[in-house]
């Protein structure tokens, strides 16, 4: 296990957003500047911020809010780039990004709209096709861990676990026990010594078993789906859908699968290839439109102004809409169906 975590003061963070503010102030990018949830626990939260940009933005002004223009001691409370979006996208922000306790920070103020409960149900499926059990399972697998991202990692299961309660009623008391236990870990951190590495260990591998209960409840709630075994391969992101998906047996083929390809994938229930047909092909019903419409705005940001654009965490990655990366995409799925194949994974 790799502790990186570094103790910090909410003072810190405050100077550190204070100098990003002063090297990006008066940037002709920018429209305006947002601030997503709070500093609970120094030294191991982030500053989330969202950046607005004028439609007319040229692409190296946008570069320069990049936050490698940061000394590296002020970098470390950011972790990740901010998020680039325009004003088209703002508006329909709430298809997007669950945006929590959003701060105005800098320039042009406008209404933040609020997510309803279908927008948080589709915001919750996209958050299982990226990141479960794919993102715990590689943190499961991986002795050499990072804490920091483990933490933060299990800080947003732990939401999303929540959601998952709020949509199908399921569950509810398991989810929040778990969400509890990571908050006062991460608030317990500088104080426990030792013992923290055992009590992080611990929660990985209950956050692990719970993705499943949260992938089996949520197919519950979306319906039953007849479809053939599929691969859907990427870059970034490995997911195999499957017929007669069953919750234990889809936690020892994701094992095995990684122990011979060392890739971390998501087995998951048929059910869900709609929902990623929906972005990835356009086959599109009225309530995702306007999700697929961000979704477009934000590849064509991507496309004009490069990978400062790509940090949004909510949707399949951009690599699969760019025209270039779509051979190789179909190359690795061929590759991967010959393994699942091979080893009795399908």
């Amino acid at each position: 296990m790799k502790d990186t975590i570094i103790k910090k003061t909410r003072k810190d963070y405050t100077v550190a957003l204070k100098n990003y503010l002063a090297l990006v102030k008066g940037n002709p990018a920018i429209e305006a500047i947002y601030q997503i949830g709070g500093i609970n626990n120094p030294g191991i939260s982030d500053i989330d911020l969202i950046i607005v940009i004028k439609e007319n933005a040229g692409k190296k002004d946008v570069e320069k809010l990049s936050i490698k223009c940061l000394k590296r001691k002020d970098q470390y409370v950011f972790l990740h780039e901010p998020v680039i979006i325009n004003n088209n996208i703002l508006e329909k922000i709430n298809n997007f990004l669950p945006l929590y306790k959003c701060k105005y920070i800098y320039g042009k103020r406008k209404e933040i709209p609020k997510q309803n409960k279908k927008q948080k149900l589709f915001h919750l499926i996209d958050m299982i096709l990226l990141y479960y059990p794919r993102n715990i399972l590689s943190i499961y697998v991986n002795k050499n861990i990072n804490t920091r991202d483990a933490l933060c990692l299990l800080f947003l299961l732990g939401y999303n676990l929540a959601v998952c309660s709020e949509i199908t009623k399921k569950n509810s008391k398991k989810y929040l026990d778990f969400k509890k236990k990571t908050i006062l870990l991460r608030k317990k951190w500088f104080s426990l010594e030792k013992l923290k590495y055992i009590k992080l260990d611990n929660l990985i591998e209950q956050g692990h078993n719970l993705c499943y209960d949260m992938i089996e409840d949520m197919a519950g709630y979306l319906g039953n789906e007849q479809c053939k075994d599929s691969v859907f391969f990427s870059q970034e992101h490995s997911i195999i859908f499957q017929k007669n998906w069953q919750k234990e047996k889809a936690k020892k083929q994701a094992i095995l699968y990684y122990k011979k390809t060392k890739i971390t994938a998501s087995f998951l229930p048929c059910v869900y290839r709609r929902f990623l047909n929906r972005q990835i092909c356009g086959n599109i019903d009225k309530n995702y439109k306007k999700k697929k419409e961000c979704i477009e705005m934000q590849i064509k940001l991507y496309e004009r102004y490069g990978s400062i654009c790509k940090t949004i965490g909510c949707t399949i990655p951009l690599s699969v809409r760019v025209k270039k990366t779509r051979d190789m995409i179909k190359i690795q799925a061929k590759k991967a169906l010959h393994i699942l194949y091979k080893n009795g994974l399908l």
